[in-house]
């Protein structure tokens, strides 16, 4: 198992769509609580908006009736889009709540499309293992998951600079991991 690619790539990719997760929770509190002056309430409300993201996203995978490389290509499209609007955003304006949600609810949604089908694909490359498989497939991802989590603690926060270098971070891993991995050659 540890010696395939692409078992250890699906789960890094599955820790590191879940690190973005991790990433809001870690330090969107500090941003909205401590740096714009907002409730513990309103960000409650913000977390369950990501919670909503996350199962806005698993809906579509399930729902969309097309070949899991074209979900996953548009879930990469849906996170460079929050990416670029997050960039966007720490440039041009000032911080505010709207600034941290939007490019978080749409990196968080396109993780809901890309999980299920990393971990379906980890569990297909062994499928008379599948009990083992997805506990280390489990352990690696929330190894990774972790190691963000230790890198969101690092950080110093004033402004949404770190959060959205971070989440760029993030999802340019995601990308390239996907295109070196997955992403089936044209001839």
């Amino acid at each position: 198992m540890m010696l395939s690619p692409m078992f250890v790539g699906a789960a890094m990719i599955c820790g590191l769509v879940y690190s973005s997760i991790v990433v809001f929770n870690t330090m969107a509190p500090f941003l909205i609580q401590e740096a714009l002056h907002f409730s513990a309430i309103t960000y409650g409300k913000m977390a369950l908006l990501m919670g909503f993201a996350f199962f806005l996203g698993n809906t579509a995978n399930r729902l969309l009736n097309i070949n899991q490389q074209y979900r996953l290509l548009g879930a990469l499209a849906l996170m460079i889009s929050g990416v670029i609007i997050g960039l966007y955003f720490m440039v041009t304006a000032p911080m505010s709540l709207l600034h941290i949600v939007l490019p978080s609810f749409l990196i968080i949604c396109a993780s809901g499309i890309v999980f299920p089908c990393m971990y379906g694909s980890a569990l297909g490359q062994f499928p008379a293992f599948a009990g083992t498989v997805s506990s280390v497939m489990t352990l690696l991802f929330v190894l990774t998951a972790s190691v963000t989590s230790a890198v969101c603690s690092g950080l110093k926060l004033h402004s949404q600079v770190p959060f959205i270098l971070l989440l760029t971070v993030i999802v340019i891993l995601i990308g390239l991991m996907y295109r070196f991995l997955f992403l089936r050659k044209s001839t």
